[in-house]
């Protein structure tokens, strides 16, 4: 059996496994209860750097156990680790490290979860896997560092460490799966061109004043906002771009079109995320109205402007 099919049947039995769907919904209760409002998830979500915060965050601990594993590497043979150790005292630098990445794994989790606890399907079943190697990678990591604190067995706590490391690899191997070819955490409305040239859509009248309206434009869906007044009208791609909702079924409250499905919310006349889950914008067309009251748009990458119909 060569690599690609072993990859490919041990994907496939996750992403099919019941057990994991039990584990997966219990967990998805739980998470819902304590992250499922609107403070930690406009926090926890990414609004305000733009794109989620769990690439970031896991950036500490993979990066400070890939150098505590250097480190224990270079220990048997290297004048750097005792130079080191007279430098920081009594302080093993690699328990250091292994200490700062084991603190850093709780941001790490919470930005995570915040971004599995709106999947479903396979997807959400991978996901258990991946926490799952996380877990038991800290795990790892936590007993090497008790061994190194209380200065017993060296060659153990360093082997707990590389296994710890290993495990780490199969976590980030599933997070990229996650991420690559699930689409878990990217912007679902990256690769939708809008139209290049002004393209008809529905009546102004089709819209009620202060409600929303929908149209299919060279494939892409359109989400278009009346004002109250009944006399503006904005457009934007009627995909969430958090995980591809339909926006032109939500609700607008304070200028702000909500999400029907996880309740992020966009500026109906920019699509600026106003509120989480979301953290990516929302792309905005250029309207005009036509002489026969058909509202046309255009793509702003084309040469239109960000103005509303008058």
């Amino acid at each position: 059996m060569g690599i690609t099919s072993f990859r490919e049947r041990l994907i496939s039995g996750w992403e099919n496994s019941a057990a994991l769907e039990t584990a997966a919904e219990r967990t998805n209760k739980v998470l819902k209860r304590i992250l499922d409002r609107p403070a930690p998830m406009d926090m926890l979500s990414g609004r305000i750097i733009g794109h989620p915060l769990h690439p970031v965050a896991v950036q500490v601990p993979i990066g400070c156990w890939t150098a505590a594993l250097i480190l224990d590497l270079a220990r048997p043979r290297g004048r750097e680790l005792n130079v080191l150790r007279r430098v920081s005292h009594r302080v093993d630098p690699a328990a250091l490290l292994i200490g700062v990445g084991l603190a850093a794994v709780a941001p790490a989790v919470l930005t995570g979860s915040v971004e599995w606890l709106h999947t479903r399907g396979a997807e959400r079943r991978i996901g258990v896997v991946h926490a799952g190697a996380n877990v038991i990678a800290s795990g790892l990591y936590g007993a090497s560092l008790a061994l190194r604190w209380q200065r017993k067995a060296p060659a153990a706590a360093r082997g707990l460490a590389a296994l710890g490391y290993g495990v780490l690899g199969v976590g980030g191997w599933l997070g990229g799966h996650l991420a690559y070819v699930r689409g878990v955490g990217v912007n679902t409305t990256a690769f939708l061109p809008g139209p290049t040239e002004w393209t008809d859509t529905i009546h102004v009248s089709d819209i009620p004043e202060g409600g929303l309206g929908h149209a299919i434009v060279n494939g892409v869906h359109v989400a278009l906002c009346r004002a109250p007044d009944g006399i503006a009208v904005t457009a934007m791609e009627a995909r969430c771009s958090h995980r591809g909702g339909p926006l032109h079924e939500g609700k607008i409250e304070d200028n702000c079109i909500q999400c029907p499905w996880h309740g992020a919310r966009f500026d109906a006349s920019s699509g600026e995320v106003r509120k989480g889950p979301a953290s990516a914008n929302q792309t905005c067309y250029a309207v005009r109205l036509a002489e026969d009251g058909i509202i046309q748009v255009k793509s702003l990458d084309a040469g239109g402007f960000r103005a509303s119909v008058t």
